[in-house]
C-alpha cells in the first residue's frame, strides 16, 4: 500500500452509514474498485481505502447524481411525472398541494428566473383554471427540461430527506425561511466547498504547523476543522452555549477527512420512503454492504419495516453467523431522534439452530405489533 491512499476505519454507526454511502457514491458512478495504484478505492476488512487522486475528479456532481438514484423512486416528483391527470379522481388532486406550494421551489424558480414556471407551480393551488389542467402544464415542463426536473428532484430531496439528517450542510443552509437551494450547479460549488476543498488543503497542511485541536471522531491532530454540529442529534451546538458550558474550549471538531466521510451519510441510508434505515454491522465492510444492500423497497408493500426486518434477517442467516457481533438497526424520521434495535448475537445464533424450520415462513411478512 502506498502512500496515495487515505484509510479510515469503521466505527459508530453514523460514520459507518458515510462510509457506506461513499462505496454507493463510488458504484454509482463507475469509479475503479480494486488494490492497483491507478484504482478509485477499496476495503479489505474494517478499512476503507480512498486514492487521493479521486479528489482531482467531479466528485460533487458524482454526489448529486447518487442523490437523485437513491431517492427518486420516492420522490413526490417521480409521483407528480408519473401520474395520469386525465384519470386521477378530482378529490385526489389535492396530495400535490403542498408540492407545488413549496417556498424552496418558488425560490429556485425565481433564481432560474423562470417566473412563468413559478407562477404555474403557484396557481395549481389558487388559480381558477382546473387544477388537472394546470398539473398537466406542470408534467409537460418538468418532461421537457431535463435540467429543470433534476433541480427539482435536489430539492425536494434536500427538503424531505437530507434534512432528515442535515442542517447547515452544504446547501441545507437555512435563509430566510427557506433552505438555501438553487441549481445543480449552485449545490456542485456548495458541497465541494463543504466537503472537497477543506480536504484537499488539510492534506496539503504544512505538518508542523501548530494543532490547536484533536478530531472527535478519529483523534488526529489537527490545526482546524469542521465543527460536527451539521450533524443532527450528534453533539450540543457550541453557538448556543454560554462560555461557561464550553470554558472557550470546545472539542467538538472533526478533521476534514472524517467530515469527507460524514458527508455521505444520506446515501449510506435505505430509503423506504416513510423513514430512513441503516443496519449497522462493525466486523467487516463488505458484511456491512452485503446486509443494507439486501434491503429492498417495494412500494406496494403495506408494512415496509417488518417487509424490511425480513429481509435483513434473511442476509444475515446467509452469512457466517460466528463471523457477526451484535447487529443495530437504526431508523430514522424528520421528527424523531434515531431510534435503534439490536440483534444479539446469542438471539442470532438461536435463529440459526432453527433456521430450516423458518425456511416454512421465509416468505412470509411477520408483522411486530407493539403494545
Amino acid at each position: 500500500m502506498n502512500d496515495n491512499f487515505l484509510r479510515v476505519s469503521l466505527d459508530n454507526f453514523k460514520f459507518n452509514a458515510g462510509i457506506l454511502g461513499f462505496i454507493y457514491c463510488m458504484q454509482e458512478n463507475d469509479c475503479k474498485f480494486g488494490q492497483e495504484d491507478d484504482c478509485d478505492y477499496f476495503y479489505e476488512g474494517q478499512y476503507l481505502y480512498i486514492n487521493k487522486n479521486l479528489l482531482n475528479k467531479d466528485i460533487s456532481n458524482m454526489y448529486l447524481n447518487a442523490l437523485i438514484e437513491k431517492y427518486k423512486e420516492t420522490s413526490i416528483v417521480t409521483k407528480f411525472i408519473n401520474t395520469n391527470f386525465d384519470n386521477i379522481e378530482e378529490k385526489l388532486l389535492s396530495i400535490f398541494d403542498g408540492f407545488t406550494q413549496r417556498k424552496t421551489i418558488a425560490k429556485e424558480l425565481e433564481y432560474l428566473k423562470k417566473e412563468d414556471v413559478k407562477n404555474l407551480f403557484l396557481s395549481y393551488k389558487t388559480g381558477k383554471e382546473e387544477k388537472r389542467d394546470i398539473a398537466k402544464k406542470i408534467k409537460n415542463v418538468l418532461e421537457n427540461d431535463k435540467e429543470l426536473l433534476n433541480n427539482i428532484f435536489v430539492t425536494d430531496i434536500a427538503y424531505i430527506k437530507l434534512s432528515i439528517i442535515f442542517k447547515n450542510f452544504a446547501f441545507l443552509v437555512f435563509g430566510q425561511g427557506v433552505f438555501n437551494v438553487n441549481t445543480s450547479e449552485a449545490f456542485d460549488k456548495q458541497y465541494y466547498n463543504f466537503a472537497i476543498q477543506p480536504l484537499i488543503n488539510y492534506l496539503k497542511e504544512d505538518k508542523k504547523k501548530k494543532v490547536s485541536k484533536c478530531c472527535l471522531q478519529c483523534g488526529a491532530e489537527i490545526a482546524e476543522g469542521n465543527k460536527m454540529t451539521f450533524i443532527r442529534d450528534s453533539v450540543v451546538d457550541m453557538d448556543k452555549k454560554t462560555s461557561y458550558f464550553w470554558n472557550k474550549k470546545a472539542d467538538t471538531y472533526i478533521c476534514y477527512l472524517c467530515n469527507f466521510i460524514y458527508s455521505f451519510m444520506p446515501l449510506g441510508f435505505i430509503d423506504l420512503d416513510r423513514f430512513l434505515l441503516f443496519v449497522n454491522e462493525n466486523n467487516d465492510i463488505d458484511t456491512l454492504v452485503r446486509i443494507n444492500n439486501s434491503v429492498v423497497f417495494k412500494s406496494e408493500e403495506k408494512n415496509t419495516y417488518a417487509y424490511a426486518y425480513n429481509q435483513i434477517f434473511d442476509k444475515v442467516l446467509e452469512n457466517k453467523l460466528k463471523e457477526i457481533s451484535n447487529i443495530q438497526i437504526i431508523t430514522k424520521t424528520k421528527d424523531d431522534r434515531y431510534s435503534i434495535e439490536v440483534l444479539p448475537k446469542d438471539k442470532l445464533k438461536i435463529i440459526d439452530n432453527v433456521k430450516d424450520k423458518l425456511k416454512i415462513i421465509s416468505n412470509k411478512i411477520i408483522e411486530i405489533v407493539y403494545k
